[in-house]
């Protein structure tokens, strides 16, 4: 399958956002340790792909001065009906993480789980120059992305780069997704005063299979400080 144009991949994301249940949204547990951690008293922080709202309303609750970003209407609506409903408050940004519609310096904490990798190497390190331009001196960005050794087993014809694949099928067939390893992230992170890569392997959720045989479901967190 051929990679999707961006009109057509915000359109994936909107169907996406159309089928998800407000009432099922959870956090990721080390996004909500975060929130609870950090002091965010005063402090403002981005939740880029904020998606239907499952970080924003973790931050929120926390007492951050809370904006999430997507470029999906669909998935902006779903979080604002998800605010609401919560009676919690966060500012909503339709916008692309590689070219955040943001003034420099402006956040203490920047937010991307599962997010980042939906997109070439070059749109990678475009975003890290991005989030290191909008954050504070002293503020911190978290995000994860899968390990190359999380990538699916496709035909040659599926990769557009070392790394980058787009996906024959499934909710998300025709977007880019890149895998990663960490010479790449450290190198896309060079920039920034301290950068912290953590392995995790993760559970499946429940009732998803296995990508291949001996699929290992590992993920990196990447802490960068500016």
């Amino acid at each position: 399958m051929n990679e999707l144009s961006i009109p057509e991949q915000i359109a994936v994301w909107d169907r996406i956002a159309l089928g998800v249940e407000l009432t099922t949204l959870h956090p990721d547990e080390r996004v909500a340790a975060i929130a609870r951690e950090l002091s965010p008293h005063f402090h403002e922080v981005l939740d880029l792909g904020c998606g239907c709202g499952r970080h924003l309303l973790t931050l929120a609750e926390a007492g951050w001065y809370a904006t999430g970003l997507d470029w999906s209407l669909e998935a902006l609506g779903q979080a604002r009906r998800a605010l609401s409903f919560n009676n919690r408050i966060a500012r909503l940004i339709k916008g692309d993480f590689r070219h955040l519609p943001s003034g420099n310096m402006e956040y203490d904490l920047i937010i991307a789980a599962r997010v980042l990798n939906h997109s070439h190497m070059n749109g990678f390190v475009r975003a890290l120059r991005e989030i290191k331009r909008v954050l504070k001196a002293g503020g911190k960005a978290v995000f994860s992305v899968p390990a190359l050794a999380n990538a699916p087993q496709l035909p040659e014809e599926a990769w557009l780069e070392p790394g980058t694949a787009v996906l024959p099928d499934g909710i998300e067939a025709g977007l880019p997704h890149h895998f990663f390893t960490p010479e790449e992230i450290d190198s896309a992170a060079a920039g920034f005063r301290h950068v912290q890569i953590d392995s995790v392997k993760e559970a499946l959720p429940p009732g998803a299979q296995p990508l291949y045989e001996g699929h290992v479901n590992e993920w990196y967190w990447v802490t960068l400080s500016n």
